[in-house]
């Protein structure tokens, strides 16, 4: 076997070469229009272009070692170049493309890159995108009006909170003609990779409709597949679902899944009704005389916390540069605390809306150090703390209780901080605007748990 095959070196390169099956369907649909030109944006051995007559055809090929192996196709202009960064003028009719796939961290230019895509396309990216996913992108900007692109892609992006912008923009602007789920426990689409797989018809042209098709053999892509999908409304699609189990709104969670609730709780903070008079830092503790049991260690803002463990060390440092507050719980009603009960009294702080409901407008709510939080707000991700070591938090936090085994407290905090957690945490959340995200309590107890990763404890 040539070296190229050599592990390292496709890895480098993010190469899974497609297989005939699979090739000659991508062609088969893209040709269907009679396009003057085709693009292969990643080409490769040359496999999606073999085979095409009377057409212009177009390669770019940044791995100049593939053609020592491979004969070089004479009838294919190619251009031995970083396609991401080159050539964003030309458009074409046809793109055929099995892209590279590096993660994130390994794509060079990625920043220069992401801001090229969401400038020429005019749309927000994740900075998470891996490389075929920005592969997509530019296809789709050079693709021709009416043209077609036909794309073999990793299928996890369609439920990572990665994917979540991409299919936003195919949806919105009726780009997909047809979404095929190949079924890899019948058969691998890559040889020797562990992965499942997509095929993603694009038409640039106003579609009414999508077709959409999961658990596709290699034997079953042959021209009548279409006549088998589903077809689906781009009205009911849904971007924030996890495409690979459903793409209609009207998706529940399968026997696999379960609701947060079903094994924990979430709530809101404490909410004292006055921060002002409630919450204290050292200096004014200590000045007020009030003794120190009255005074729980709270958390009054999210952004007090900079690492995701509470833990001992960093509660330390925390208390040290003041970050940790004193929330004023008197359980001892000595001078100095009835005097201060007094002031507020005389200050109108009794009369305040939530103070005015307690039966002590002086004693705030009762509530419990939780061991998971989670912000009711963010834009890119929210924050999610392992509590560890019994602190009390305000509203700038939801505090999500486990019940019964509390063992499951460390894999559900694993999950909710995972990629593939944060994706079902975006699903539940309000989007409201310029990129902000609102979570209700109530939307974090109908957040989706794979059953397997608690079964075992």
């Amino acid at each position: 076997m040539w070296s190229i095959s050599d592990s390292i070196h496709r890895k480098k390169f993010g190469q899974f070469f497609t297989p005939n099956v699979i090739a000659e369907f991508m062609k088969g649909w893209v040709l269907e229009d009679k396009p003057s030109n085709i693009l292969d944006p990643a080409l490769g051995p040359g496999i999606l272009l073999e085979n095409i007559k009377e057409v212009n055809k177009i390669g770019y090929e940044i791995d100049s070692s593939i053609y020592e192996h491979f004969q070089i196709p004479d009838d294919v202009d190619i251009y031995f170049k970083d396609f991401l960064i080159s050539d964003w003028d030309k458009k074409y009719d046809a793109i055929i493309c099995n892209p590279p796939y590096n993660r994130f961290q390994n794509i060079e230019d990625r920043t220069k890159i992401k801001s090229l895509i969401e400038e020429k396309l005019n749309c927000k990216i994740s900075g998470f995108s891996n490389q075929s996913l920005l592969f997509l992108w530019k296809c789709i900007y050079q693709l021709e009006e009416m043209g077609r692109l036909s794309i073999i892609l990793p299928s996890d992006f369609l439920g990572l909170r990665s994917g979540i912008e991409i299919k936003k923009y195919l949806t919105e602007n009726n780009l997909i003609h047809s979404l095929i789920l190949l079924d890899s426990t019948k058969a691998l689409p890559f040889e020797n990779v562990l992965t499942t797989a997509c095929i993603l018809n694009i038409q640039k042209k106003h579609n009414k409709q999508l077709l959409y098709a999961k658990n596709i053999s290699l034997n079953d892509l042959r021209n009548d597949i279409f006549d088998r999908c589903e077809k689906i409304k781009f009205s009911e699609v849904n971007p924030m679902e996890d495409w690979n189990k459903s793409i209609k709104y009207d998706f529940f969670a399968d026997a696999n899944y379960v609701e947060l609730k079903e094994i924990a709780k979430c709530s809101r903070g404490i909410a004292t009704g006055d921060n002002s008079f409630f919450i204290f830092d050292k200096a004014q503790m200590e000045k007020s005389k009030i003794p120190v049991e009255n005074f729980d260690l709270v958390i009054a803002r999210s952004a007090d916390i900079t690492g995701s463990i509470l833990d001992n060390k960093l509660k330390n440092k925390m208390v040290e540069n003041g970050k940790i507050k004193y929330l004023f719980n008197p359980i001892i009603l000595d001078q100095y605390t009835q005097e201060y009960i007094d002031y507020g009294e005389l200050s109108g702080v009794n009369k305040k809306y939530l103070c005015s409901k307690r039966n002590k407008w002086w004693k705030p709510e009762d509530k419990s150090p939780s061991i998971i939080w989670i912000t009711p707000q963010y834009r890119v991700a929210p924050k999610i703390i392992f509590n560890n070591v019994h602190l009390k938090n305000l509203t700038c936090f939801h505090s999500i209780y486990i019940k019964g085994d509390k063992n499951l407290s460390h894999a559900l905090f694993k999950y909710l901080s995972s990629e593939k957690g944060l994706s079902e945490i975006i699903k539940v959340s309000k989007q409201m605007a310029n990129g902000l995200y609102k979570l209700q309590p109530g939307d974090v107890n109908r957040i989706l748990l794979p059953i397997e990763l608690f079964k075992n404890l």
